[in-house]
């Protein structure tokens, strides 16, 4: 009798000190909370607002190389992210909207190379806002993960 009940004890302590360590440990699907990541993107998002305002008042003319130097600045910042990006792990989530901003700053070019029209900008606005959205709303939540 004295063995029977020694098992159940012992299985009770295993199990109790198993449920103890799982609960101890915690599994992250996705990368901690970068500032400068944040904060670049953040950025990007201040000057393509302004240059986009701008655009408005310049819709229609031939202004392309006046605007070359933003284009220049956003790939460079674009690549500056894409490295930061894959240098951190389980970040696939941000690597994958860099790369989706990244397309729709070249799609905004390559119209902007052949002439802006005023009802493009929404358009541009409309899809750069939402990649610039999911992007903060990505690492607000990181941010507030911690």
């Amino acid at each position: 009798m004295i063995k029977t009940i020694a098992l159940p004890t012992r299985l009770i302590a295993f199990v109790s000190v198993l449920s103890l360590f799982i609960s101890s440990c915690s599994v992250s699907l996705i990368s901690d909370y970068d500032e400068i990541t944040d904060k670049t993107i953040t950025e990007m998002q201040e000057k393509t607002s302004t240059v986009l305002v701008q655009l408005e008042d310049d819709a229609g003319s031939d202004n392309y190389m006046l605007y070359k130097p933003f284009y220049q600045e956003v790939k460079a910042d674009l690549n500056t992210l894409s490295v930061r990006a894959n240098a951190i792990d389980k970040n696939q989530v941000t690597i994958d909207q860099i790369a989706t901003l990244s397309s729709n700053f070249d799609n905004m070019e390559s119209l902007h190379k052949k002439k802006l029209s005023k009802e493009d900008i929404p358009l541009i606005r409309s899809g750069l806002n939402r990649s610039f959205t999911a992007m903060i709303k990505l690492q607000m939540a990181k941010k507030n993960k911690k």
